[in-house]
């Protein structure tokens, strides 16, 4: 047990004097508002951060820290500081937490496979660069440049010589002597082709088989380079061998094998999250709870804001921590710990929802904030799940568009498929209309516009949503500033409603949050803002065409806040 005075003197679990007390569960690190003790203990990293003028240049750029609030046996508070990755090309610094495993060590294997790798790729430059090779390959495609034009001249003179022959074969004046000469002369050019052809063909051939010699070479390194790297890595995640509560132990490879049935991504086990439970557990320390904030620029593809806190990733971070957290008892949702009335606490058949309008081919509900669209791996309530209930075998719900889970509002589900085809074109081809309410933190000073910033998924952190200019699908967003008002702390709100051209997931939320969008992000947005109770994001209106009748209908159900 590693003791505060002791850790007075490292220097890095570091005392946390408050009157606040702790939560009853730990916190659940993918979706969480930070306990009070946690804001406390990020103050001071914040105010470290802030005097150690050596940190300032690369946090400057944006860096995830972590701190996980903990007490020793005698019940003494305390708290863990971490940062993701590493920080001044290090992962060993006196305030923070150690690394799980130092892949920096310059004895360790990595290192040394690091040179290894490092001798490849300065072999792999040196041939790619040599001047002979350089030489070899402009000489090659020379020669073929040089045999397409010598052959196409040959072609262009054979066939006005054959013009030629056929000219003279009309006029029928030949003699069979001259007729035997145009047959040879015919014959000399076919064969004065095909010669000049084989010469080059077979000057080419022999520049080329000296290029795929060299080639070869250089691909040979390739495959020793990427079966060195492979087998690194595979070594590396075996020595990040990780604690949980129950004092089990488990390397990255088994976790995400058992979790993903994958190997570890990049990166796997360098973030905030894991380090602060390591480090709890291997010096027998509670934790008690946890927060992530970032700190510095915002990435021009992320959502990040400076001194906002983030849940932890899901590709690198969630099947470690499902593993780290075992023993602890851990807080559930949002919406399960504050909303009594949330969906996640009722069953399909006892929840009453909010029926709009429903005929023979179609249903449109008013969807609550926190329930599922449509079914998903878990028991979580979804709509689609309880119209099954409602509907009690007699008819089948046919998905037609989604609404987030935390977002409430009209949703459409068709009673056939037919009908259901019908409406998804509509979707398909936009030629439905939708207006949405919602909430923004901040100041919006411009009254109404359009944003157009294309989107794709952070494949590393599903389900968020991440800019990409090059490779992100086209989302075009338009917005009016309906009011302004101060929240309950006295803090500016705007209140907007928005007219989504396009339908990617997540448009709205990332189009608000991003700061080239909105650069505010929507009430309660926990993937992309600040949680609270709920996402302040309402789907109010909707217009369309009746999948039987052909008639224009619409329906409204306005946002409870």
């Amino acid at each position: 047990m590693v003791d505060v005075q002791c850790s007075m003197v490292n220097n890095i679990i570091h005392p946390l004097a408050s009157d606040i007390l702790p939560p009853q569960q730990f916190t659940n690190p993918f979706r969480y508002s930070p306990h009070p003790l946690c804001l406390e203990a990020m103050k001071e990293v914040q105010q470290h951060l802030q005097s150690t003028p050596i940190y300032d240049k690369e946090i400057a750029m944006g860096k995830m820290f972590g701190v996980l609030v903990v007490k020793n046996k005698d019940g003494v508070l305390g708290f863990l500081a971490a940062f993701s990755g590493l920080l001044c090309a290090t992962n060993d610094l006196p305030y923070f937490v150690p690394a799980i495993y130092d892949i920096l060590n310059p004895e360790c294997r990595f290192k040394q496979g690091e040179r290894q790798l490092d001798e490849i790729n300065r072999q792999i430059r040196e041939i790619e660069h040599n001047e002979s090779f350089i030489s070899l390959k402009k000489e090659c495609e020379k020669a073929i440049q040089k045999e397409k034009e010598t052959l196409q001249t040959m072609r262009l003179e054979s066939a006005e010589k054959k013009a030629q022959r056929h000219r003279l074969r009309a006029e029928g004046n030949l003699t069979a002597e001259e007729e035997q000469q145009l047959i040879k002369q015919s014959q000399f050019e076919k064969a004065e082709i095909k010669r000049v052809k084989d010469a080059f063909e077979r000057t080419i051939a022999e520049t080329r088989q000296r290029i795929e010699a060299t080639e070869q070479q250089i691909l040979s390194l390739k495959k020793e380079r990427k079966e060195l790297s492979d087998s690194l890595q595979r070594w590396i995640f075996n020595q990040f061998v990780v604690l949980n509560a129950k004092g089990q132990s488990k390397n990255l490879t088994d976790i995400f094998a058992d979790e993903t049935g994958t190997l570890p991504p990049a990166g796997a086990g360098e973030c905030a999250a894991p380090k602060l439970l390591q480090y709890a557990f291997i010096n027998n320390l509670t934790p008690l709870c946890m927060a992530e904030f970032w700190w510095g620029k915002s990435p021009d593809t992320l959502l990040r804001r400076h001194l906002n806190c983030y849940p932890a990733c899901s590709g690198k971070c969630k099947p470690i921590l499902h593993f780290m957290l075992q023993g602890l008892d851990v807080e559930k949702s949002l919406s399960d710990t504050n909303n009594p009335d949330s969906p996640d606490r009722m069953g399909c058949q006892s929840y009453s929802l909010s029926v709009i309008y429903e005929d023979a081919s179609m249903i449109v509900v008013n969807k609550p904030s926190g329930m599922l669209s449509v079914k998903g791996k878990d028991i979580t309530p979804a709509v689609e799940k309880i119209l099954e209930a409602r509907w009690n075998g007699n008819c089948s719900p046919y998905v037609v568009h989604r609404l987030d889970m935390d977002t409430s509002g009209l949703l459409i589900f068709a009673k056939d498929k037919q009908s259901q085809q019908v409406l998804q074109a509509q979707f398909a081809n936009h030629k439905v209309q939708k207006r949405y309410k919602a909430v923004v933190e901040g100041d919006i000073s411009i009254m109404e516009g359009d944003i157009s910033l294309p989107l794709r998924p952070d494949i590393m952190d599903r389900p968020r949503q991440m800019v990409d200019l090059i490779h992100g699908k086209t989302a075009i967003t338009h917005f009016k500033v309906i009011m302004k008002k101060k929240d309950e702390q006295g803090r500016i709100r705007t209140v907007l409603h928005l007219f989504p051209k396009t339908g990617r997931t997540h448009q709205l939320r990332v189009h608000c949050a991003h700061q080239q969008g909105l650069n505010a992000p929507i009430v309660g947005d926990y993937l992309y803002g600040t949680p609270a109770q709920r996402l302040l994001l309402h789907a109010e209106y909707i217009e369309l065409m009746h999948p039987t009748t052909k008639a224009d209908i619409h329906f409204e159900a306005l946002a409870p806040f």
